[in-house]
């Protein structure tokens, strides 16, 4: 059985190159596919202490870097706090997910309907809390309403739960 990826965990590593030591980091700070890692061009001999520890400092500045990246779209690393991943930075990150495979008018069309029905009303509670509100969410899909006030039509609702569902898929993934 493969171990799970954990998106939260340490996005920089000082791993052996061949003979040398390099620095291999995820560039966005979140642990996604294995082939989105990338090497820093520098290099360290690995007998020199010297070198190994400018690569660990190395290393560790751009840890720091990559938590902040993480920070500023609502994604919070603490030691004391936990690790909270808001509703708001998850639908962003899905939506940055699929940029090749959809066209543009497809990715639009996914952004509106996950801002209607989970960034506008769910926005800012942590994500883990999406399991005790789905039944919620999807009650408010189902009697969504038309700026209008009249009941939205059966293929938008469809279409919101789809795309609910494949945005609920895409987080168990990650």
């Amino acid at each position: 059985m493969t171990r799970r990826s954990n998106p939260l965990s340490d996005p920089v590593r000082v791993q052996l190159r061949g003979k040398w030591l390099g620095v291999r980091y995820y560039p966005t700070g979140l642990i996604t596919s294995p082939e989105d890692r990338v090497w820093l061009p520098d290099r360290w001999d690995p007998s020199k202490p010297a070198q190994v520890d400018h690569a660990h400092r190395t290393a560790e500045a751009l840890r720091q870097v990559l938590l902040e990246h993480r920070a500023a779209h609502g994604i919070v690393h603490s030691s004391t706090a936990g690790i909270t991943v808001t509703v708001r930075a998850s639908v962003d990150a899905f939506i940055a997910s699929h940029p090749e495979e959809t066209p543009q008018a497809t990715k639009k069309a996914r952004a509106s309907r996950l801002d209607i029905a989970l960034v506008s009303s769910y926005g800012d509670r942590p994500v883990v809390e999406l399991a005790s509100l789905a039944k919620q969410v999807v009650d408010d899909v189902a009697n969504a309403t038309t700026k209008d006030g009249r009941p939205a039509a059966g293929s938008t609702r469809s279409g919101r739960l789809d795309v609910l569902n494949s945005f609920g898929d895409w987080l168990e993934r990650t």
